[in-house]
């Protein structure tokens, strides 16, 4: 049995020079013990971002997706990433702050 390729794209709506700069660093799907979300206080699917530059990032007008073909699935409101700094976004589906509006399934998907 082969495991599925999980592709990586990072849709952008904000400035080329930005988005080299900010990259899908880890992800999690199925996560039951790994990390809890103080939000919730539940454990959930997660995606860490990365921002490689030496300035902070405001990812307000980027987009995350489970589905390439809707790559404008959920868009990210006013979240920064510090220079060098990482942030994690939940994929549980809350739809709100750094919660987004999909899931992760453990059998593999893209994340774009």
């Amino acid at each position: 049995m082969t495991k599925p390729l999980l592709s990586l794209l990072l849709s952008l709506s904000a400035i080329t020079a930005i988005s080299a700069q900010v990259h899908i660093n880890e992800w999690m799907a199925s996560n039951s013990s790994v990390i809890e979300d103080p939000d919730f206080d539940e454990t959930g699917d997660w995606i860490e971002l990365y921002n490689s530059s030496d300035n902070e990032v405001n990812l307000k007008g980027y987009y995350l997706s489970d589905n390439l073909d809707n790559p404008t699935k959920w868009q990210i409101s006013e979240l920064y990433i510090a220079s060098k700094g990482y942030l994690l976004i939940w994929a549980d589906g809350a739809d709100q702050g750094s919660h987004a509006n999909f899931k992760l399934t453990k059998e593999g998907e893209a994340i774009g």
